[in-house]
Parts: C-alpha cells; sequence; structure tokens
C-alpha cells in the first residue's frame, strides 16, 4: 500500500469512526442522560491527518506534516514546542531550524549526506555570527517584573543580566523593557572604562550573563562572551535536539 492509499484508508477509517461515534453512540448517550438531540452539543470529527512526523526526547515538542485537515488537503506543518513558536528565539534560528526540518521531511527517506552537509554549513555561519557578538542571535528578553516582586528572592537570570547592564553601564532596564541576552565569562579589566571598573568592584554576586538593550548596535568589547554557551543556544542544541530522534550521537561542534 502506497503513502496516498495509506492517507485514503486513514481518512476512510476516521470517516467511518465518525458516522459510529455521532450517529449511535452520542444518540444513545444523550437517551440515558435526558439530553434531546437539539440540544446534545456534542459532536466528534476528524481533524488532521498527518504523513510524516517528528517526536522530540521531550513532553509536547513535535512536528507533524499536515496532508489533511478536516476534509480539506493541505501541504503544512504544525510546530508544537518548537523554537518556531517561540518569541524569545532570534528569527535566524528559527528559519534554519524550519529549513532543517523541512530537508528531514521532503523524502520519504532521508538523505543524511544532504542533510549533514547542510548543518556543517550552518555551524560555520552561526559560529561567524556567534564569534562577532552578532545580536541577531542573542536571546530576547523581557523584564517582566521588579526585583522585589519575586517571591524567595528567586529572581530570574535574565533579570539579573538586566540589572547587571544597569549597574555597569547606564539604568535602562525596567519592566515591559527588553533586549538581547549574552552568556559572558567576565570583563575584560585591560579594556573596561573607569565607570564599569568602578562598578564592578561593588558587585558580590556572580553574573554569568548581560542583556544589551534594543536601541545599542553592539556588545561593547571588554565583554567576555561565553560563545560556547551562545553557539549552543542559537544553533548546536537546536539541531541536536532535533536529531535525537534519528541519530545517538550530536553533530555539531564549536
Amino acid at each position: 500500500m502506497n503513502k496516498m492509499n495509506k492517507i485514503d484508508r486513514v481518512k476512510e477509517v476516521s470517516g467511518e469512526l465518525c458516522e459510529y461515534l455521532n450517529g449511535d453512540l452520542l444518540q444513545r448517550f444523550g437517551d440515558v442522560h435526558n439530553i434531546k438531540p437539539k440540544y446534545n452539543k456534542f459532536y466528534l470529527k476528524q481533524e488532521v491527518v498527518a504523513d510524516k512526523a517528528l517526536f522530540m526526547e521531550v513532553k509536547k515538542k513535535y512536528v507533524l506534516h499536515i496532508v489533511d485537515n478536516e476534509g480539506k488537503s493541505v501541504d503544512e506543518y504544525d510546530y508544537k514546542g518548537m523554537v518556531m513558536r517561540r518569541s524569545e528565539y532570534p528569527q535566524h534560528t528559527k528559519k534554519c531550524v524550519s529549513e532543517l526540518i523541512g530537508m528531514i521531511f521532503e523524502n520519504d527517506s532521508i538523505d543524511f549526506g544532504k542533510l549533514y552537509k547542510y548543518i556543517e554549513e550552518k555551524n560555520k555561519e552561526f559560529m561567524d555570527l556567534v564569534l562577532a557578538n552578532d545580536k541577531d542571535i542573542a536571546k530576547h528578553v523581557t523584564y517582566s517584573k521588579k526585583k522585589e516582586d519575586y517571591k524567595n528572592g528567586r529572581i530570574p537570570y535574565q533579570i539579573m543580566a538586566m540589572e547587571l547592564w544597569n549597574t555597569l553601564e547606564y539604568e535602562c532596564f525596567l519592566k515591559g523593557t527588553k533586549g538581547y541576552l549574552y552568556n559572558i565569562i567576565g570583563v575584560d579589566r585591560s579594556l573596561a572604562p573607569p565607570h564599569v571598573l568602578d562598578s564592578i568592584n561593588k558587585i558580590t554576586s556572580k553574573n554569568t550573563a548581560i542583556v544589551l538593550p534594543f536601541e545599542e548596535d553592539v556588545l561593547p568589547d571588554y565583554y567576555i562572551v561565553n560563545h560556547e554557551k551562545m553557539f549552543s543556544y542559537c544553533w548546536g542544541d537546536r539541531v541536536n535536539e532535533c536529531l535525537a530522534p534519528l541519530i545517538s550521537d550530536d553533530i555539531t561542534t564549536f
């Protein structure tokens, strides 16, 4: 049985099941509970039929290639829990992950040679962006509420990262503001200006991230960026997540 015949068979069985549920079972359910047919609001129907699916190794995260939606033929993807549905991920990451999934789904059998070549090309591309501290591949974060509004002092790391900018550079982050998050290792004191050196001596907690305001073009070069962690966030971990159901080894490297 070829793929189209299988899809037609799924739709056929689904139709039979809907007919039984709506035309028999739900009517008897209404009779048992004294619900008149005109007041019975239950109605079951086929939603989507997918010819291919990719389920990640965590719950509620998967991709379906939908070929039929409520009886209408379509050609579309349904992403659940993926980066394409998450506002904090960079647009470039979303675009490249979408292309990667498209390559996985485009044929009945996966062309791993073509897939690996694409990943290798994107590895270099993302590495170059990361090493340039390009803000377009940094995480988008929002200052959701003031530090004192968090219970038990459990302040999210992105809020602490925004407060670090407020302390070291100038105060601009407050409730509702947004920025680009960079994982950092520290500050190069040989390059840092006096106002940063003066402020950094007052910091007692260990900060491993800082947030660049949207209005700034580039992160100052005296911040030592954790490039490996940035690469993992914007590309490496995303690729390995998609390929985990297919292969056992990570194939992205920094």
